[in-house]
């Protein structure tokens, strides 16, 4: 039998069970709908639907290294200092409230929007079939839709900059990392939308920490929080919801056949479910953060140039010392930034009588203690080392 054929860019979306029928068995969505039975309509990925080759979320990123404490500190005295009259601010909030039922909770989202006189509030209640970090990207698309009406109803505002500030730093990377969240997807379509409105027009997105006195963070959560007073709207599943629930459902199918089975229960019911330690042994010759650092060394990925130019992350493979490609090899051993700390290493090595190669000090116990020391001398593979020479 012939399957119809559906114009997603027109936004044609067949129904649920025609979605079921026609979707291949690899499709994420028909999984978690198709498994054990779930119930319910859900949020089509094909909604969602962002072609490959559009641009990437049209704002600037600033997600501060500080603590939250002195990040919501600087923030403050940052918008104190800011005239609203030629400012756009978005304050995003998304929040689980209780229900009636322990065990079931409604997701909410609100937001606010300033700009010289104008003030606008708004929330919603999302239901229990949506979890929080879907509530924190409907308030974020609801803002930025609302932000798209009013400039293009009102030609006579003319802010320079639309400040979205956003608590949940997760939210964030999904914004920047859209493809696969309809959500995410309404917002980045929408922000696009307003840039096309208004060229000129500049677009941020900053981390907001939350209950730290930031006034218009503080409106949105206790709008968030009135909304979950409110009856929940219709809104259908979330592919985050259906995915914890799948993932429950798995787990709860496990407890049970490993009950039922007549070997390896008892050490289940004793000890419980075994947990993974991702962390390296107290007596392990790296610590946490040179451990990151060996493995991305080791594996070529991480913070390493040359692999995100690879991934469209960066625009060139080049070192930060102006050699054509930055690898392991050449951070290790060729890169004239780290000259002093180099020849500390080679002195190590020449102690131990180990040759000053990538694979002695990548693969050999004593390789690894003289690396260990060259790590925390330079921060190679660390966040603070790629900020610091990539806007040196």
């Amino acid at each position: 039998m012939q399957q119809q054929a559906y114009d997603e860019l027109s936004g044609d979306i067949p129904s649920r069970s025609t979605l079921l029928m026609s979707a291949t068995a690899s499709t994420q969505l028909v999984r978690l709908l198709t498994y054990r039975h779930l119930k319910g309509q859900a949020h089509s990925s094909i909604a969602g639907w962002v072609p490959p080759w559009q641009p990437r979320f049209p704002a600037n990123f600033v997600i501060s290294t500080l603590s939250k404490l002195e990040t919501a500190k600087k923030l403050k005295a940052s918008l104190r200092q800011q005239d609203l009259n030629t400012k756009m601010r978005l304050f995003t909030d998304g929040s689980l409230c209780p229900t009636n039922r322990p065990d079931r909770h409604n997701a909410t989202a609100a937001f606010l929007l300033q700009h010289r006189q104008i003030d606008i509030r708004q929330s919603i209640n999302l239901g229990h079939q949506a979890e929080v970090f879907d509530a924190e990207l409907t308030a974020i698309a609801l803002g930025l839709s609302c932000a798209l009406n009013l400039l293009s109803k009102n030609c006579h505002l003319h802010p320079d900059n639309l400040q979205i500030l956003v608590d949940s730093q997760a939210a964030i990377h999904r914004l920047q990392q859209h493809r696969g969240n309809p959500i995410a997807a309404k917002a980045h379509n929408t922000a696009l939308a307003i840039c096309q409105l208004r060229p000129s027009l500049q677009l941020q997105v900053i981390w907001c920490p939350s209950h730290c006195g930031v006034y218009g963070n503080e409106i949105a959560d206790q709008l968030a929080k009135e909304a979950g007073q409110r009856p929940p709207a219709t809104t259908p599943a979330t592919i985050t919801h259906l995915r914890k629930k799948a993932r429950q459902l798995a787990l709860i199918h496990w407890e049970n056949s490993l009950i039922a089975t007549v070997h390896g229960h008892s050490t289940y019911l004793q000890h419980g479910i075994p947990l993974l330690q991702n962390k390296a042994p107290n007596d392990s010759i790296l610590n946490d953060i040179t451990l990151s650092q060996y493995i991305q060394l080791k594996t070529g990925a991480g913070y390493i140039r040359s692999r995100l130019f690879r991934m469209g992350k960066e625009t060139s493979p080049s070192c930060f010392c102006g050699a054509r490609e930055q690898t392991t090899n050449h951070l290790l051993l060729q890169c004239p930034l780290f000259s002093a700390e180099r020849q500390q290493l080679a002195r190590d090595c020449q102690k131990s009588k180990l040759p000053l190669t990538s694979a002695s000090l990548l693969n050999t116990k004593t390789g690894k203690q003289h690396l260990a020391v060259f790590l925390k001398q330079t921060k190679v593979c660390t966040y603070e080392w790629f900020i610091h020479y990539s806007s040196a």
